[in-house]
């Protein structure tokens, strides 16, 4: 693929989003307006809360990324592990004890 391609490529994905970017945006400003702007471009220093009348949204946002992280990274066991990408690397017993020796180093 060459540049020209790519940047095709980008701008086709761009534009497969942008209806999601709008929907993005609006939820943004609702539960959490001092975060990234999807569609908008603010100034520093610009009220950016204008939208959002309490904040139910934002106390909920933090218990929700808490459950969230909690069940897809449990503290008690592992939840991924390192293996090789090459076929035959997969049964070789000194690749399997260095991989299993790198996903110990991870926890």
């Amino acid at each position: 693929m060459d540049a020209a391609q790519l940047v095709a490529q980008h701008e086709t994905l761009v534009g497969g989003r942008y209806n999601w970017d709008t929907i993005w945006q609006e939820v943004k400003d609702l539960v959490w307006p001092h975060g990234g702007d999807f569609t908008v471009e603010t100034s520093p220093g610009e009220r950016r809360a204008g939208r959002q009348y309490d904040m139910t949204n934002a106390l909920a946002l933090d218990k929700f990324a808490a459950v969230l992280e909690s069940l897809l990274t449990p503290r008690q066991q592992r939840f991924h592990f390192l293996r090789p990408t090459l076929k035959e690397l997969e049964n070789d017993l000194d690749s399997a004890i260095y991989f299993e020796e790198l996903t110990n180093l991870l926890f």
